[in-house]
């Protein structure tokens, strides 16, 4: 259905995405419009209203401040989207297979990424979201795990127990076993503590368990890929936040004295620039050492308190009270800078879902995790059961070494094949399906009780999303609707297809007279004719003029010197063939085509012998090769534009444009005149079109009206926008700066 949302957009004004059918108004929520045809009825409330309106490229704000004429004209759009979908349902067209096809194919293409949106990314953001209006300031300590062998978790596991134990019998502080025991090397100067820290910047488990303890509580052991930590909260604030952006004079602590002088003009000379009306995102480009930060205008993102490593940059920036300011020039051990307070406090969830998103999306183990909670859900939620003996058979009847790929091999009665691995939802998966999925997906790992495990958590996985992914509809009325949307947008497409669309198509036996009608529509001005020479730089340019202008060739020039030298070389070349050479024949035969092509080459050349030569940019058309470009109205073309006024046989001097360099030829000028059918065959068709689509929808609309009983409750659309909760402002993400890797 390629083009439908363009159509939506472009033809229809207006973008259908989910809505919620009210059977009735209430007081809370009355109807704006009520539809009829015989036993048929829909209605429109004022919340579907309002989630339309603002569906169709508008915010809340912006659309509280329009007039009722404005609602007016998009609910009359609105209801008659809804009453040619109720035309193309009348007329069998949502029955048709292949609206049915492409439907299932874009369920099956988005359901899964839904699932994954909405059950694993939504919460996961919401939860970040959330945590992210709060910093955490806390110590750690490590014991590390440098295998995943039993014995070694074991032990690694009853050591930091002794060392907890220790610390809740007094005999030693925390910060104390923290520079005694830690094996995280930094321990031994912060004595374990992280500082302040705020979600998304540290590994998941150890960020969990921080963020579910109280000030002053010892946590843990918790266990991490880095391996066991003991976490000792020492303090929890809300998280105060500011967005900057920043010039800076790059200016190293070890720099010359005309090194830093040097760095101190430049940033001296943004400050002037800055002082004179210039936009601190444009010098910031312009002007910035921090390259990274410059191209997007100096913009830092959110900061924290402790998050900057240089002081007085963080003391500088605290210090700006309203958006827009600018600091005074601050030296870091960076170099200079110059501040701008860009946004103060924290952006709305909806604000910050984008940048959240990539966060987590940054931190697979995170997702991981997330992912596990959802299956866990669906086991809840499915009743799952599961019977591990069953599955286990494989690796009791492979021999030591078997893999998976030759599970055909094993002796499996046909009792084992049917019993049942695991269950949910009344339905029933075997040993024999499992089997089937392990095939299905090569895996060619050795059978043993583990790997075996490993599969039936994978299948089961696998098989509890596929079954949430089929009861979407059912489970998430977003999903219901969202669906319902995209084919109500099949079924527009297709009727207006057919009502409209394929009865508008023009062809000549309908253009030639809408032509005749109008014929003084189609008009050329007048136009010039020219050929161009399009080369990469001014110096190559300038020798091209001059040859075509003043006879004067500088490029490529063959002497007769060159000649005599080059032909004494390709002589004894052909000399030293030797006839028992295998490629005697084709070697002598290639050095006398290039001997006999050797003359002279020293005439002034024409400007269609340079266009081909020197000139880039040329389509296949072997006449854009000799540089005739066409022949244009004025505004039809740049290089058109720049000779238009000129006579023919003028040659423009070198040109920059669209970053190369032209040369410009006036081959020729036509006065102006009608075109002839021929020449306006696009034209005509497309207002041909135009218009015929325009009637035929006028037409159509009219018909649909006429049997379908309208009312609009202008006083309940006037209410639209009136009861706006306001956004609240929430925390954005922040600059990682933990001592040890436990960031993301």
């Amino acid at each position: 259905m390629k083009g439908l949302f363009s159509f939506l957009r472009a033809t229809a004004a207006i973008t259908f995405l989910p809505f919620l059918l009210s059977a009735c108004g209430s007081a809370r929520d009355p109807l704006v419009a009520e539809l009829k045809q015989g036993d048929w009825r829909e209605t429109v409330s004022l919340s579907e209203f309002e989630q339309r309106y603002t569906e169709n490229n508008r915010t809340i704000e912006s659309a509280r401040q329009d007039s009722l004429p404005q609602y007016k004209e998009f609910l009359e759009r609105y209801i008659d989207f809804r009453l040619k979908v109720k035309d193309a349902r009348d007329l069998g067209l949502d029955k048709l297979p292949e609206v049915q096809s492409e439907l299932e194919q874009y369920r099956m293409s988005m359901a899964p990424a839904y699932l994954t949106e909405k059950a694993v990314m939504e919460e996961a953001i919401r939860t970040l979201y959330n945590r992210r209006q709060e910093e955490i300031n806390a110590s750690h300590l490590l014991i590390r795990l440098a295998n995943n062998k039993p014995e070694d978790t074991l032990a690694a596991y009853k050591k930091i127990m002794d060392i907890k134990n220790e610390i809740l019998s007094k005999k030693i502080s925390f910060d104390s076993a923290a520079v005694k025991y830690s094996e995280d090397p930094s321990a031994k100067q912060n004595r374990g503590n992280l500082s302040y820290f705020t979600a998304g910047m540290m590994v998941h488990q150890f960020e969990d368990a921080c963020y579910e303890a109280k000030k002053g509580e010892l946590v843990g052991p918790v266990r991490t890929r880095y391996g066991y930590h003991l976490i000792e909260v020492k303090d929890r604030r809300p998280r105060e936040q500011i967005f900057v952006s920043h010039i800076m004079a790059s200016c190293m602590p070890e720099a010359s004295p005309d090194d830093t002088l040097r760095a101190y003009n430049k940033i001296l000379d943004a400050q002037t620039q800055l002082m004179n009306g210039i936009p601190f995102a444009e010098v910031a480009r312009n002007v910035s050492d921090d390259r990274q930060s410059g191209i997007n205008g100096g913009d830092l993102g959110p900061i924290g308190r402790g998050q900057i490593p240089a002081p007085e940059f963080e003391e500088a920036a605290f210090a700006l009270k309203k958006k827009g300011d600018i600091s005074p020039i601050v030296r870091t051990r960076f170099g200079y800078h110059l501040i701008q307070l860009t946004h103060k406090g924290y952006k709305s969830l909806d604000e910050e879902r984008e940048t959240l998103k990539s966060l987590l999306k940054r931190n697979p183990e995170k997702m991981n995790a997330e992912d596990e909670k959802l299956i866990a859900r669906l086991k809840k939620d499915y009743l799952y059961t599961e019977t591990l003996a069953n599955a286990l058979v494989l690796a009791t009847k492979a021999d030591s070494g078997m893999n998976f790929t030759q599970l055909d091999s094993l002796n499996l009665s046909a009792k084992e094949k049917s019993a049942v691995v695991f269950a949910f939802a009344n339905q029933k998966y075997t040993l024999d399906s499992l089997i089937g999925y392990i095939k299905a997906n090569n895996i060619g790992v050795p059978i043993t009780k583990e790997s075996v495990t490993d599969q039936v958590k994978a299948y089961a996985k696998q098989a509890l999303k596929n079954y949430e992914i089929s009861q979407l509809e059912s489970r998430s009325p977003e999903f219901a609707r969202l669906m319902n949307d995209y084919r109500d947008g099949i079924l527009l497409f297709n009727i207006s297809e057919q009502k409209v669309w394929l009865p508008a198509q023009p062809n000549d036996t309908v253009a030639k007279p809408y032509y005749d009608a109008h014929r003084e529509r189609y008009q050329f001005g007048e136009r010039v004719a020219i050929s161009q020479i399009v080369v990469s730089n001014k110096d190559l340019a300038d020798k091209l003029y001059a040859e075509l202008t003043q006879g004067k060739r500088t490029l490529d020039v063959v002497t007769a010197q060159d000649v005599k030298k080059q032909m004494a070389a390709l002589k004894k070349q052909l000399a030293q063939l030797k006839r028992k050479d295998k490629n005697y024949e084709n070697d002598r035969r290639d050095l006398q085509v290039k001997i006999a092509a050797l003359k002279v080459d020293d005439q002034v050349r024409t400007f269609e012998a340079l266009s081909q030569r020197y000139g880039q940019r040329f389509a296949e058309d072997d006449t854009l090769k000799t540089g005739f470009v066409g022949i244009f109205q004025r505004g039809e073309n740049k290089s058109a534009d720049v000779v238009f006024n000129q006579p023919e046989g003028f040659i423009n001097p070198p040109t920059q444009l669209d970053g190369a360099f032209v040369i410009i030829r006036v081959d020729g000028r036509e006065a102006p005149r009608p075109k002839t059918f021929e020449e306006a065959r696009p034209e005509v068709y497309s207002q041909y079109q135009e218009e015929m689509s325009k009637q035929l929808e006028s037409q159509w609309l009219s018909s649909l009206r006429s049997k379908t009983e309208i009312k609009i409750d202008e006083e309940s659309l006037s209410k639209a926008f009136r009861f706006v909760e306001p956004k609240t402002n929430r925390p954005e993400n922040i600059n990682p700066t933990a001592t040890l890797d436990l960031k993301n």
